[in-house]
Order: C-alpha cells, then structure tokens, then sequence
C-alpha cells in the first residue's frame, strides 16, 4: 500500500474522531523489527511542529506494549493506530492497514504479550476502535 493510500484509509477510519492514541510496538535491538517504535518516535515529532486539528498522543510500547495500557486509558481515545512489524506478504518497508479482527492471520514482532490479546483488552476496556499499520 503507498502512503497516500493508508493516509487516505485512515482518513476515512477517523472520520469525526477527535481523540487519538498511536502506540508503536517493537524491539529497538532487533533491526526491521524497530519499524514501529520508531514510526510512532518521528509521528511524535511531526505533531509537535505541525498540529493535526485533533487530540493525538503518542505512546511507546517497545517490547512490552501492555506496560502503556494504564497510560492509554487514562488518555481514554475513541481510537487507538498500533504500528507494527509484520509480515504483510509484501517486500521490506511496504505498508498496510489491518483490520484488528484481522490480526489472527498476520505475523507480528514479537513481544511479551500476543498482539490479539493487547488488541481484545483494548477494545474491551477502552470500547474504542483499533487499528493496525503493519509494515
């Protein structure tokens, strides 16, 4: 997927929700697997210089990505972007948005907790949309 198509598919997932979390998951240690972390690091930066007209924080779950959730809930989003390496089938760097009811089939990085089950916990507690960017 180019970048313009995930900009404008999340565009469209977001539609009149004001309140955002992005989460980016993944091991700084471990090459290609950092491409969450560091997505969610320079979109942390990009909202700082230039204001996207919503509520947006950005949390960094590294490994652990559960230890955020008293963070995320406290934020209390209507929709939660967790960014993601995984294997979408495509080449290196390549992009996609995935549906969270998707996730079973996708190959994320690996972390403490499965990313279905960080995802169901979530939803559940936080009664928002989940999203997924796999790269």
């Amino acid at each position: 997927m180019a970048a313009e198509d995930l900009k404008k598919e999340l565009k469209n997932k977001l539609a009149g929700v004001k309140k955002v979390a992005i989460l980016g998951i993944g091991s700084q240690l471990k090459g290609d697997d950092a491409s969450g972390v560091i997505a969610a690091m320079r979109l942390k930066e990009l909202i700082v210089k230039k204001p996207t007209g919503r509520d947006v924080e950005v949390f960094i779950g590294g490994t652990a990505p559960e230890n955020m959730t008293s963070e995320i809930k406290r934020f209390g989003p209507a929709a939660i972007i967790i960014i993601d390496s995984a294997d979408i089938g495509g080449s290196p760097g390549d992009i996609k948005l995935i549906e969270a009811e998707d996730i079973g089939g996708i190959s994320l990085s690996t972390h403490n907790l499965p990313a279905s089950m960080l995802i169901e916990y979530l939803k559940q507690f936080l009664k928002c949309e989940v999203l997924i960017i796999g790269i």
